[in-house]
């Protein structure tokens, strides 16, 4: 039941980033430090941020609602977000501390890695 809780907090956080990245690129660019001088850079914050987290909204979901999901939606999630702390991290000690948008996704990522961790750990020690 707690998976299926954090996948679904997750589903609706990626949701919400997908929303604003689909609407609303000039914003998004904007709190992460980004300029959208370029060609292709609205239809990149689209398909990144709007599109693929969209998508991973709808996986994760699928992990909430159906109980035979819920396992590899979990290892998706902290997966992904291991990685995205991953890059975040090392961004950081090149680079400094990012924006304050950037460091509450950082917080938010690396909560969800360990929670999804720890989640994959106690269902391996019941199983």
């Amino acid at each position: 039941m707690r998976a299926r809780f954090l996948l679904g907090l997750a589903a609706l956080s990626f949701l919400l980033v997908a929303g604003k990245g689909l609407a609303d690129p000039a914003g998004l660019a904007t709190s992460v430090g980004l300029g959208l001088d370029r060609p292709g850079a609205s239809n990149e914050l689209r398909a990144s941020y709007g599109g693929q987290s969209l998508a991973l909204a709808g996986l994760l979901a699928m992990g909430a609602l159906r109980p035979a999901a819920t396992r590899p939606a979990l290892v998706l999630l902290t997966t992904l977000c291991a990685g995205l702390v991953a890059g975040r991290t090392v961004d950081a000690a090149l680079t400094g501390m990012p924006t304050p948008f950037l460091s509450s996704l950082w917080a938010f990522e690396a909560l969800m890695t360990a929670a999804g961790g720890l989640l994959l750990i106690r269902g391996r020690q019941t199983a």
